[in-house]
């Protein structure tokens, strides 16, 4: 659900569809250390909230109880922002959706 929100946000925003921290990531993240720690600090935020969200479907048995959270909080986290950076230079809803 949350990804398919991130994706119809892509498509309908116009100019608004920016993320922050990808746009610093990618424009100032290898050049400035103090936006490179700060874009870091979010990330983690990010991941972090991921990992609570995870966490409470494990509670409730909604997931496996074997599924390694942090690795999948990580990939959740990797996974939004690729898909900031795709949308971003190409908003095809096709390919935004792209299952396989």
């Amino acid at each position: 659900m949350f990804f398919a929100q991130l994706v119809e946000h892509l498509l309908t925003a116009g100019p608004l569809s920016s993320c922050l921290v990808t746009n610093s990531a990618i424009e100032r993240g290898l050049h400035d250390e103090a936006t490179q720690k700060y874009v870091l600090f979010l990330l983690n935020s990010l991941e972090k909230g991921f990992y609570k969200v995870l966490k409470r479907a494990q509670d409730n048995a909604e997931i496996s109880a074997t599924m390694d959270l942090t690795s999948m909080a990580l990939f959740l986290t990797s996974s939004m922002q690729g898909l900031l950076v795709v949308g971003k230079v190409n908003p095809a809803r096709e390919d935004l959706e792209r299952k396989n």
